[in-house]
């Protein structure tokens, strides 16, 4: 656990990885490439349960990839795990010229807070393979879509289970939105 100000910062990558939960809260920050030398470093999360990004002790927590070498951001939370995001900044998980990639089998992202890649991609894919999701509902419902900001967005794999839309998604903040599933992708109930 990360709080106050607390800071993990670093001029490349950054790895952490928990065999439990890990939660970073207050006005702490894991930071990639935080320097301003553009090493394209990368910030890699990986926990064997749940990951929190809180606002608890302090509004300002954040896990960033800065520069323009194209560092990207990875947070995995472990099997039947969430990732939830409850820091009030639209950047609360940022890449400033890289990907984001969210593997969690459930994924909150609170009204306040957001993911950003701005220059590149969002995934949202499930940890556990041939797990199902359901977008237009409850984590991943309109609203929440639209606290993402990328040029695409990328939901589910090619190791997740069924894709079932069941109420309109239309992210508001993102240019593409692509749909992957290794089983059957439905809109409110039709296989497409």
């Amino acid at each position: 656990e990360t709080a106050n100000d607390d800071d993990i910062r670093a001029d490349g990558d950054i790895t952490i990885s928990a065999g439990g939960a890990l939660r970073i809260d207050g006005n702490a920050n894991v930071v990639a490439d935080a320097f301003g030398n553009d090493t394209g470093g990368d910030v890699t999360i990986e926990a064997g349960d749940g990951i929190l990004i809180d606002k608890e002790q302090g509004p300002f927590a954040t896990v960033e990839a800065l520069g323009t070498a194209g560092g990207d951001v990875t947070l995995t939370a472990g099997p039947g795990s969430s990732l939830s995001i409850l820091a009030p900044s639209a950047a609360a998980v940022y890449s400033q010229s890289g990907d984001v990639t969210v593997n969690a089998d459930e994924i909150v992202i609170a009204n306040a807070s957001g993911i950003s890649a701005n220059l590149g991609t969002v995934t949202l894919r499930p940890t556990t393979a041939g797990r199902n999701m359901v977008l237009g509902t409850t984590g991943l419902s309109d609203s929440a879509l639209d606290r993402i900001f990328a040029q695409n967005l990328v939901l589910g794999s090619s190791n997740a289970g069924d894709v079932r839309v069941v109420s309109a998604i239309s992210p508001a903040n993102v240019q593409d939105v692509t749909i992957e599933s290794g089983g059957d992708i439905s809109v409110q109930g039709t296989p497409l």
